[in-house]
């Protein structure tokens, strides 16, 4: 019996110690395992290849504040711009291109950086050991772009991080259509310069205000609540008077349309055939002559013929649109009724000889087309017409000092030189030089010259708004003021939207 029980206890035993044994072999293993596995993590922590990867974050962190940094600046100068873009006037608007302004000045920061290093020993110490940045803008090869460069150091160890980018905004905009305001007294693409004893009272504008140059012995008078001050505004032709402004607004296209296909219509519909006369006695003749003063499209005004054109009995076209192949008037006053209607006159050659005058007397519209002036000693005179002179032709004219006209003229692009009230009206010309020798404006009037230089001298005394390539103001003065008839000339001007982007980079290269 003794026997049969140990044998049971023994089988019990055996079966309780097997698998505690094996429980405890496996907590033990476990426990190896977890043990290797964090001690395993603790030795990672400053291997090698973790340290690597901290340094390249590192740097990476660098280039991102170098680029907040950037964004921040661009973000203000951009701000700074359209405050004061919105405070423009339409004309300005036109000229000042807030995405390309603040383009030049980004870029003109990022230029100032170029070569310069930005250290930072911000970061934690690993090992003991203090991290470091060096941080440089340049050029990249391709001309057009940077690139910024980080390099962290940790002890002997070194990572780079490098990114290309370029400033390149995009904006949205909206475009709005309007007309160009005259506002300054000149306003050129190019130089202004007020030499030898001129004055000037009013706004110079230009593309470059260091074109702008006013001499010692002229005078530039600042506006201050609404009057010109007595005393020069000369500030030694630096950029920082108020009387100087930046306005690169482009003129090419503000040259008006000339006439030419009416002209070419009138020169193809052929010469006045009509033949007018009268018959008179002329001494020592036994009949009465025919004295024409309408043949061959020549009208002509003389001693013998001005009955015809008197004030009391003036002459009538019978046709509204006319093509002569001369108008002529020697040392008469001449009346051409024209009513309330609109007379086009296409005229081959106008001559006036001996102070001659030449009225247009009427409520209506005259455009005169002229191909030739052989002589200018006279006067063409609307009295209650509104009068519009072209001169079509490519030959420089020299206007006599004689010479006046109502109304404005249009030189399609011959160079012209004449006195400043030699036109009451405006000055348009599409010619490479125009000059004002002398004289007073009669009425504040408008010069348009957008492709040519213009030059007033010998004491012009200018008064109204410029416009020109070049604009040299030489012993004369010139007075800001709204011209009594303005010129629509149309321009477009953006309003300034959403900004979709300042800075575009390319992607991340790690060394």
């Amino acid at each position: 019996m003794t026997k049969k029980r140990s044998k049971k206890k023994s089988a019990f035993m055996k079966t309780w110690l097997v698998p505690s044994i094996l429980l405890v072999i496996t907590l033990l293993i476990t426990g190896m395992i977890v043990y290797k596995i964090i001690d395993s993590n603790d030795s990672n922590a400053n291997s090698p290849k973790q340290n690597g990867s901290k340094i390249t974050s590192m740097a990476k962190k660098s280039i991102a504040t170098y680029r907040q940094s950037l964004e921040q600046y661009a973000t203000d100068q951009y701000k700074i711009n359209l405050e004061r873009y919105n405070q423009l006037s339409t004309t300005e608007k036109a000229a000042f291109d807030v995405e390309k302004i603040t383009n030049s000045q980004v870029n003109a920061s990022i230029q100032k950086q170029i070569g310069k290093s930005i250290f930072d020993d911000s970061f934690e110490k690993t090992d003991g050991l203090q991290p470091t940045t060096k941080t440089t803008v340049q050029l990249s090869a391709n001309q057009d772009r940077y690139e910024v460069v980080s390099t962290a150091t940790l002890g002997e160890k070194h990572s780079t991080v490098k990114q290309q980018f370029k400033v390149d905004f995009q904006v949205d905009q909206k475009i709005i259509s309007d007309f160009y305001r005259p506002q300054y007294v000149a306003h050129t693409s190019k130089r202004i310069a007020i030499q030898n004893a001129s004055n000037v009272l009013g706004l110079l504008a230009s593309s470059n205000v260091k074109n702008i140059t006013v001499d010692g012995s002229s005078c530039q008078h600042e506006l201050r609540n609404g009057a010109y001050l007595n005393e020069c505004l000369n500030d030694g032709n630096t950029t920082a008077s108020n009387s100087k402004i930046m306005n690169d607004l482009s003129f090419q296209k503000f040259l008006p349309s000339f006439p030419t296909k009416e002209i070419k219509a009138l020169d193809e519909a052929g010469i006045n055939d009509e033949k007018l006369y009268f018959k008179k006695k002329i001494k020592d003749q036994k009949k009465k002559v025919k004295i024409y003063y309408l043949k061959d499209g020549q009208l002509t005004v003389d001693h013998l013929t001005k009955k015809k054109f008197t004030e009391s009995n003036p002459f009538q076209f019978t046709s509204t649109e006319t093509h002569l192949s001369s108008l002529s008037i020697d040392g008469e006053e001449a009346f051409i009724d024209i009513g309330d209607n609109s007379q086009t006159l296409r005229i081959d050659q106008l001559r006036l000889t001996g102070n001659a005058k030449l009225h247009f007397v009427g409520s209506g519209k005259v455009q005169l087309f002229i191909q030739s002036f052989s002589a200018t000693d006279g006067s063409i005179i609307a009295d209650g017409a509104k009068l519009a002179t072209f001169y079509d032709s490519k030959a420089p004219i020299t206007f006599s000092k004689n010479f006046t006209s109502d109304g404005f003229i249009y030189l399609k692009n011959a160079d012209a030189t004449l006195m400043m009230d030699t036109y009451k009206g405006n000055i348009i010309s599409g010619g490479q030089h125009l000059l004002i020798d002398g004289g007073a404006s009669p009425q504040s009037q408008f010069i348009v010259l957008p492709k040519g230089n213009l030059e007033l001298t010998n004491r012009t005394s200018f008064k109204g708004s410029m416009i020109a390539n070049a604009i040299v103001i030489n012993q004369s003065s010139v007075t800001f003021a709204k011209p009594s008839e303005l010129l629509r000339f149309p321009i477009q001007y953006p309003v300034y939207q959403e900004v979709r982007q300042y800075v575009l980079y390319s992607k991340l290269q790690e060394n």
